[in-house]
């Protein structure tokens, strides 16, 4: 048995009545009257412009400084849950 089809909405007016929507709105009703819009939010700062791209040779030299540094990891405190009796 195969499943059972929808059935088509039909554009033309002159189906039977039944589905009969003619006199709903399903708009919402204009309420701006005596409503004050709030001023429109400043523009945002501009984001800070970003440095040029670092030469390979220069970023071989930073890796040779920073490669006998220490690396310090901190971490995450596990936050205990708080019971209620």
């Amino acid at each position: 048995m195969q499943p059972h089809r929808r059935k088509r909405k039909r554009k033309d007016k002159e189906h039977n009545g039944e589905d009969d929507e003619e006199g709903i709105s399903y708009e919402a009703p204009d309420r701006t009257v005596g409503v004050i819009l709030p001023p429109p939010p400043a523009p945002k700062p501009k984001p800070k412009p970003v440095p040029p791209p670092i030469n390979f040779a220069e970023l071989l030299k930073i890796a040779e400084k920073k490669q006998f540094e220490p690396i310090v990891i901190e971490k995450k405190r596990k936050g205990r849950r708080k019971t209620i009796n």
